[in-house]
């Protein structure tokens, strides 16, 4: 593959060249979104980009084809390393009445020299227990209920759940209809609508790819509000309105968030340079605020 034709798919879709099946689908779905020709008519750019990330999703999402591509990838930057070899002897001797410049590899090897010694430095002060992962049982080591003076039940979120992997208040004012309710009246039965209103919904993801996975929550947000409504629809009223309502609530959009985003909580995905997995999407449901199930008479609707 010639250098001047080169395309690296791994930077192409924002990924790192060891991310997961799953984080390589969920950064060509992020970014075919911004990019799609039917978002960004007569934009031939978009157009030129959307070709590029279909591509490269082709090639990094078949593991024989990924394989090929990863050997051609090394075999393409062995030459800068022998050509550094045999021109070490010729570099060093001083070139008078001419400026020296500094060639692509030279930058080559330098940036690779300091990208060894990173690695090496943070794995000298890596402690073993460093990295935080999640617990895919959080609903009673992270998230206590509480009770006011006036008996509302509220939650308290522990210091332990780390900031930079959740989102407190990522979607809100949900209204959801959960369907018609029948009531007798002196005048005869009153058709009423259940609804369901949740303030706020927060969510905590796990440690594998957060930040890249966080970024993929906001860019589709609406999407996921659209899809994440539609599956609360299905909810049953009297679990909600039973003691152990805010639990099974949480439970349901935990479960539904799951599979509007294609990934499970209780998969586990190595951590490059370490012998720990942790966990990829959102692990935890966080419901700061109150919510409540209402009968509407439709003609308030």
């Amino acid at each position: 593959m010639p250098s001047d034709t080169y395309m690296n798919y791994y930077e192409l879709l924002e990924v790192s060249a060891n991310a997961s099946p799953e984080v390589i689908k969920a950064a060509y779905k992020s970014l075919m979104q911004r990019n799609h020709p039917d978002k960004n008519p007569n934009n031939i750019e978009a157009e030129e980009r959307s070709i590029l990330l279909t591509k490269a999703f082709e090639i990094l999402s078949d593991k024989t084809k990924r394989s090929a591509y990863d050997l051609e990838l090394q075999q393409l930057l062995q030459p800068a390393f022998q050509t550094q070899a045999s021109n070490s002897t010729v570099a060093s001797t001083p070139q008078y009445g001419k400026r020296k410049s500094f060639g692509f590899t030279a930058y080559v090897v330098i940036f690779l020299g300091l990208a060894a010694w990173f690695v090496w430095v943070s794995r000298e002060n890596k402690q073993p227990n460093a990295p935080n992962l999640p617990n895919p049982q959080l609903n009673n080591s992270l998230i206590s209920d509480l009770k006011s003076d006036s008996g509302q039940i509220t939650l308290a979120v522990h210091e332990s759940i780390p900031l930079e992997r959740s989102i407190p208040t990522y979607l809100s004012d949900l209204k959801i209809n959960l369907g018609i309710m029948y009531s007798s009246a002196e005048n005869g039965n009153v058709d009423a609508q259940t609804v369901l209103s949740i303030r706020t919904v927060g969510v905590v993801v796990g440690a594998f790819e957060a930040e890249k996975f966080i970024s993929f929550l906001a860019d589709n947000k609406p999407q996921i509000l659209m899809k994440l409504s539609e599956k609360l629809e299905t909810a049953n009223i009297d679990s909600l309105q039973s003691n152990m309502g805010e639990q099974y609530l949480k439970e349901l959009i935990l479960k539904s968030l799951g599979e509007i985003t294609q990934t499970d909580r209780f998969a586990e995905y190595p951590v490059a340079g370490s012998n720990i997995s942790a966990h990829y999407g959102v692990v935890e449901i966080i419901l700061p605020d109150y919510f409540s199930v209402i009968s509407v008479p439709e003609a308030k609707l």
